[in-house]
C-alpha cells in the first residue's frame, strides 16, 4: 500500500496571517516546536509560508554600503567563495 501525504500531514496546523507581527509568529514557532506556518488571509487561504529564516533575516539589519556607492548597488557585500 502506498502512503499519501494525508497519512503523514499534520491536519491542525498552527497559522498566522500576513499582518501580524514577526515576534508574534517567532513565538508561536518556537512554542509548537515548527519551522514553518502557513499565512493564511481573513477567509483561512493558504497566501504563502513564513520560515524561522524568513524571520530571522527580516530582524536582521544589513549594513549600509560605504559612503559614495550608488544606493542601488549592492556590489559592495563581500562574496564567500568557499
Amino acid at each position: 500500500m502506498t502512503m499519501t501525504v494525508a497519512d503523514v500531514m499534520t491536519s491542525a496546523a498552527h497559522v498566522t496571517t500576513p499582518d501580524s507581527p514577526i515576534v508574534l509568529a517567532a513565538r508561536l514557532m518556537d512554542r509548537h516546536g515548527v519551522k514553518r506556518l502557513p499565512v493564511v488571509d481573513a477567509d483561512g487561504g493558504l497566501v504563502g509560508i513564513v520560515s524561522r529564516r524568513d524571520l530571522s533575516s527580516a530582524s536582521t539589519p544589513r549594513p549600509s554600503p560605504p559612503s559614495g556607492w550608488p544606493r542601488a548597488s549592492t556590489a559592495w557585500w563581500p562574496y564567500v567563495t568557499s
